[in-house]
């Protein structure tokens, strides 16, 4: 058996959603924390949201969970963090997350996908 590679990028469907909300924003905050996380982050989701306000509604999530916010930690996120908004049945929205993918050089390399939908 091969030895796992990490992956060079996570893609989350569903970034704008509760579950997103509750869980998935602070578990990446923390894998920021821990220097774990060395990939860039495409979070896609149907809302037309600009990223400025998917990190604003991350800190947020993170701040309610969490007993402070370091904002180095925070700014670290998001400077892996991107956006793309579209619908999860249009095929144009698989083309603007691959052309995300590319403006990180991770396109045509692994890629980690996540469903954070219900």
């Amino acid at each position: 058996m091969r030895p796992l590679r990490p992956a060079d990028a996570l893609v989350i469907f569903g970034i704008t959603g509760d579950l997103a909300r509750v869980m998935t924003y602070r578990a990446l905050y923390r894998l920021e924390a821990r220097g774990l996380l060395d990939c860039p982050v495409v979070g896609v989701a149907i809302e037309d949201w600009t990223a400025e306000q998917v990190l604003e509604r991350a800190h947020d999530a993170i701040a309610a969970k969490e007993e402070s916010v370091d904002e180095d930690v925070f700014a670290r996120l998001a400077g892996r963090l991107s956006y793309v908004a579209g619908d999860f049945g249009d095929a144009d929205t698989y083309r603007r997350v691959g052309k995300a993918l590319a403006d990180h050089r991770a396109l045509g390399m692994r890629a980690t996908l996540r469903i954070s939908r219900p």
